[in-house]
């Protein structure tokens, strides 16, 4: 029919509807994408926030443990005491503090029994017959002239080792600047011979 034109039998009533409805779901959608634009945007101010408190938080960290680090120097004045400290498995200790350094000692090695007078008991009366060590710390003979009975000292051996030790016994050869370490057994005096040893007073 002239002056009449229907689009897949569909009346012009019908073609209204379903733009109509389509204009409703693409309005939808329009909708749906901005809520979701939105919610991305929340997320990341979320995050930038979480990522302002972590920095915040390891700026103070940073901040207290580099007070830690100051506040736990000591003092080279002061008198030090390091108590019972720990050490491994060869008598080294790693909690060591620095005081006066009384220089550069020979460094001897005996047992507590030998030849030469070593009885088990040091000439403090401590008795070593089963340990080499005296309220956690390693012992030495020492010439009281130089070095005090009760002194307590850090030897760093010539290989670097170190280990804190009471001067707790005396011996006849032991004159001047020289120490007499006392050792397990008689291979581990001859293994470490005669040595040079720094010596440091820590109390």
């Amino acid at each position: 029919m002239a002056g009449s034109l229907v689009l897949s039998g569909q009346s012009p009533a019908s073609l209204s509807d379903k733009l109509t409805e389509l204009d409703e779901l693409q309005e939808r959608a329009a909708k749906a994408q901005e809520q979701a634009e939105e919610k991305a945007k929340e997320a990341d101010r979320k995050n930038e926030r979480r990522r302002t408190k972590i920095d915040g938080e390891n700026a103070r960290t940073g901040e207290k443990d580099k007070r830690v680090r100051v506040s736990s120097k000591p003092s080279n004045n002061a008198s030090l005491d390091v108590g019972s400290p720990t050490h491994n498995g060869d008598g080294n200790n790693d909690n060591v503090a620095t005081g006066r350094n009384l220089g550069t000692f020979e460094a001897t090695f005996y047992t507590a029994y030998c030849s030469t007078g070593c009885t088990g008991t040091t000439a403090t009366g401590i008795d070593v017959s089963q340990t080499i060590y005296h309220e956690g710390v390693r012992i030495i003979a020492v010439d009281p002239a130089v070095i005090p009975l009760g002194t307590r000292v850090k030897v760093t051996l010539a290989d670097g080792s170190s280990f804190v030790a009471t001067a707790s016994d005396t011996g006849g050869d032991i004159k001047g600047r020289r120490i007499d370490v006392l050792v397990a057994n008689k291979a581990e005096a001859r293994r470490l011979g005669r040595q040079k040893a720094e010596v440091e007073v820590i109390k």
